[in-house]
């Protein structure tokens, strides 16, 4: 094993103290308000993987976010803050309650949540 890599391996982070927690900013998450998905939405594809219906988006700073729907998208997002919170990693997720996306087309399992664009409660990832 090479000396960078062991390096590399010695210092991977699993787990880093975040301070106060009155000091963080729980509603921006990991990737705080700055990084929060900016509208107009524009569709790109929707992704069939997965259980819950799936949509891929752009927004206007030109992020890529996957776009999920369905009941559990309020508490998993509330579950992120937690665990970040608490100093574990957790992926930048941001709740939007509601939305338009432009030019989305025929959609399979995200029709029931996407309803000409419109939809609402979904939790937007990176």
């Amino acid at each position: 094993m090479t000396s960078l890599l062991l390096s590399f391996l010695l210092t991977a982070v699993f787990w880093s103290d975040r301070g106060p927690v009155e000091s963080l900013d729980l509603a921006g998450g990991p990737g705080g308000a700055a990084k929060a998905p900016k509208p107009p939405f524009t569709f790109v594809s929707e992704d069939k993987g997965g259980t819950a219906p799936k949509v891929n988006v752009r927004d206007s700073a030109g992020g890529q976010w996957i776009v999920k729907f369905g009941e559990e998208v309020k508490a998993e997002n509330f579950a992120s803050r937690i665990v970040w919170a608490a100093g574990y990693f957790a992926d930048a997720t941001y709740f939007v309650p509601s939305g338009k996306i432009e030019g989305v087309g025929e959609l399979g399992r995200a029709k029931e949540f996407v309803r000409d664009g419109n939809f609402t409660n979904a939790r937007f990832e990176l």
